[in-house]
């Protein structure tokens, strides 16, 4: 009962401003589909989830007092937070009867909404980071080459296990491995401990994109039954 009740009061604390991105939703019409695909996810993912806007905005400003040393800690607590939503983006059309039929009759179909997701959950990941981003802008390359693969990864087990939780517990299990051996440059995805190798940034955009075509196939073979 008192998580609920929580929630509830934080969920009227910030209806102003959930209030104010609800507005922005009839001005994505004029902009491009794609844009407007990706725009409309990541605002509804603030408006529904306002636990969400509470985090960006202590993502913004708690990493600007942390000592040098210590922000790759804010990092990875960010991380841990932003996989709550990455799985949640993931699992969406599974978890909502109808929703991938529905998807499949708009626009672009089922493939520009396995985008639009993919890509807010790669954006609100980065917007996460932006204060470190802008202390640190020679993680950036590496950062959102690990956060597309982990994007995709929601996505691909999302579509195979019709729910968040196997991405979730297998995100964060990683995010304890990594936080706990730092010496294991090949397991840092995410430029916790530095900003690592072009190639490793290269293999990991690879396998985004390998993880975005399997949960595209799955997706289709989905909606054909």
């Amino acid at each position: 009962a008192a998580p609920r009740r929580l929630q509830r009061v934080l969920a009227r604390a910030l209806a102003p401003a959930t209030r104010g991105l609800a507005r922005l939703l009839p001005r994505l019409a004029h902009a491009p589909a794609p844009l407007a695909a990706l725009g409309a996810e990541l605002l509804l993912s603030l408006i529904t989830q306002p636990l969400a806007l509470l985090w960006l905005l202590l993502a913004w400003l708690a990493p600007l007092g942390a000592p040098a040393g210590e922000q790759w800690g804010w990092q990875a607590g960010l991380l841990a937070a932003w996989g709550l939503w990455a799985a949640e983006l993931g699992a969406r059309d599974s978890q909502q009867r109808g929703t991938q039929a529905l998807a499949a009759a708009l626009p672009g179909g089922a493939g520009r909404r396995l985008l639009s997701r993919f890509g807010a959950a790669w954006l609100l990941g980065l917007l996460g980071c932006a204060s470190l981003l802008a202390q640190r802008p020679e993680l950036l390359p590496a950062l959102a080459a690990g956060l597309a693969a982990a994007s995709a990864a929601a996505l691909l087990l999302g579509a195979l296990s019709g729910g968040s939780r196997a991405f979730l517990a297998l995100f964060l299990f990683w995010l304890f491995v990594v936080v706990q051996v730092r010496d294991q440059a090949w397991l840092d995805w995410l430029a916790l401990h530095g900003p690592g190798s072009a190639a490793r940034s290269s293999a990991l955009l690879l396998a985004a994109a390998l993880g975005l075509a399997l949960a595209s196939l799955l997706q289709r073979s989905g909606g054909q039954r």
